[in-house]
Parts: structure tokens; sequence; C-alpha cells
């Protein structure tokens, strides 16, 4: 008979740190779903709250304004005082009074209040950040890259799922719904993280259940301790608090300072036609909410499916015939598109 034990081992969450990990991942899953839901819809509510296009880019900044702020002050808050259960609760908590304004904002036609509570959420919304720190500090060199493809994976399964119940919502009631249901989401969120996940989260960084190891698992582990000790050391600094001296030495670095101007100055490119790109889209094809949430959820399927296409998981693709080739004594040079 199947016991208590061997189902939690056959779920994966048979010790303390593994249920913490399943836990963040359920938690990312709905964090992503509530952003789906209402993301898709910016547009429409900029359009109807009547924001000029010259004044478009500059609204739309405050977020990322504000996101570069938190990335840094959070960071340091959650590394040195507060912990990082305090900040994930912080983001959900704060992330449902934004999107509780963005919903106001439409039905009372306030482009300050939605000015303001794109303003809250970036300052407040670090979740995918915490995650992922919470998850490398939890689990070995082994599982650690396993672990954040979950956490990943969890993200973009939910933006295949939150666009088009977003635009769904939008279309069967109004667009301040999604953002209300967005926020009753991130409460969800924040009453399941306080409620199963921890205080002392940090404590479970390296607590692994004991075992008994035998002379020769001591023996590796001294070797691969040695061979470690050996190996020149480099400081790790913490994604946010070491960000400004990280940027300074990156800098300094020959070649690398062009190269990570020119990323600076894509990534702008990016953010600038991502905006205006989608208030052209709606407005030349006089789109609805609903054709946006699917339109937003077949981008994310294609993004899935170029991924696992450029990793060859797709017998037959170029991409697993060029993997193939690069496996042979003899590669033949990649395609183009590998370079891209």
């Amino acid at each position: 008979m199947v016991g208590r034990k061997e189902i939690l081992h056959w779920l994966g969450i048979d010790s303390p740190t593994s249920r913490i990990l399943l836990v963040l991942k359920l938690a990312v899953f709905l964090d992503m779903v509530g952003v789906g839901l209402y993301v898709p819809l910016l547009p429409f509510y900029w359009r109807e709250l009547g924001v000029k296009t010259e004044l478009l880019g500059l609204v739309a900044s405050v977020y990322q304004i504000s996101q570069i702020v938190s990335g840094v002050v959070l960071g340091y808050v959650s590394d040195h005082l507060s912990g990082r259960k305090n900040i994930l609760l912080l983001s959900f908590l704060g992330s449902a009074v934004s999107y509780t304004l963005a919903g106001l904002s439409y039905q009372n036609s306030l482009i300050s209040t939605l000015v303001l509570s794109r303003f809250i959420v970036g300052l407040v919304k670090q979740t995918m950040t915490i995650s992922r720190a919470i998850t490398t500090s939890l689990t070995s060199d082994e599982d650690r890259t396993r672990s954040l493809s979950h956490l990943r994976a969890c993200a973009t399964l939910a933006f295949l799922v939150g666009p088009t119940m977003g635009g769904l919502l939008s279309k069967t009631f109004n667009k301040a719904v999604p953002a209300y249901a967005a926020a009753a989401l991130f409460v969800l969120n924040a009453l399941m993280v306080q409620l199963v996940l921890p205080n002392d989260i940090s404590q479970h960084a390296h607590s692994k259940e004991k075992t008994v190891e035998t002379e020769e698992e001591k023996k590796k582990k001294e070797e691969k301790e040695k061979q470690e000790a050996d190996k020149p050391k480099v400081l790790v600094r913490s994604n946010s608090t070491g960000a400004i001296q990280g940027i300074k030495d990156l800098m300094e670095k020959e070649g690398l300072g062009s190269l990570t101007l020119i990323k600076f100055l894509n990534s702008v490119f990016v953010a600038a036609c991502h905006v205006f790109s989608s208030k052209y889209v709606t407005e030349k094809y006089e789109l609805e909410p609903h054709h946006m949430g699917y339109l937003s959820s077949y981008h994310h399927i294609q993004e899935i499916w170029g991924g696992a296409d450029s990793t060859g998981c797709f017998p037959g693709s170029p991409s697993a015939a060029a993997a193939a080739a690069a496996a042979a004594p003899f590669p033949a040079p990649p395609s183009s598109r590998l370079l891209l």
C-alpha cells in the first residue's frame, strides 16, 4: 500500500525545502496570471482616459523608473533588514493596492490615479527577483538550474492563461474587472505566503536532511572542498545591493563598457517600440481587449516554441540539425539563425 511518504516523495514535496519551493512556484504562477489579466489592457486604459501620444512614453516610463529604484532598495532591505518573506508580502499587497487603483481610475476617468498605480506597482513589484533569490539560496548546485527553470516555466504558463482570461473578463463585464480580479489574486498570494512560508526562510538555505555519509562520500566531499579552495576567489555581490559597484566594474572592463551601453540602448528602444506598437495596433485595426488578450497568449506560445526549437527539442528542425552537427567530429558551420 502506498503511504503518505511515498506520495509526498512522488510529488517532490517530501522535505521542508521542497515544500517551500512548491509554494514559490504556485505564488509566481498566480502572480503572473494577475499581471497577465491586466497589462494587455493598458493601451485601452491610456486611450480611453485621453492620454496623448506625445505623453504616452513619459507616462509609461513611470513604472520602469520606479522599478530601478526599488530593485536596489528592496534588495538591500531583504538581504539585511526585513527578510525575503516580508518583501514578497509587500510585493503582493502593494500590487493589490496598485491594481485596485487602476480599476478605480478607469471607472472614474482619473489619469493621475492610473499613473500613481503604475508608480506604486513599480516600487513594490519584485516577485521574480525575490523568488529567484530564495530558490538560489535553497537549492544545491546540481538542482539550482532545474528549480530556476521551473520558476520561469510557471511564469510563462501564467502568461498563456492570464491575457486570454483578462480579455474575456473585460468583454463579459468591463475593463475594470480584470484589474480587480488581479488584485484579488495578489491578496490570495499574500495569504498563502503568510500562512505557509516560514518566517526564517534563510535558515533553510543550507539545511539539508542529515544522512549518514560513507567514507567514500566524505573523501569526495573533502576533495571537492580542496578544489574549491584552490580556485581564485571571486566576489559575488547581491543582485541589488552591489548593483552600482557592479555596473562600475563592468564599465571598466575592456570591451564590456561599449557592449553594456549597446545593450542598454537596445532595451530602451525595444521598450519604446513595445509601448507605441500596442497603441498603433489597437487603433489601426480597432482591436478590442479580448483580441489583445488572444494576441498576447499567442505571442507567448511562439516564445515557447522558439525556445524549444532553438535548443533542438524538435527532431528535424534546423536547430536540432545544427545541434547534431555540432556534436559531430567535424561540425558544419552553424546557420545564421543560431547566431542571432
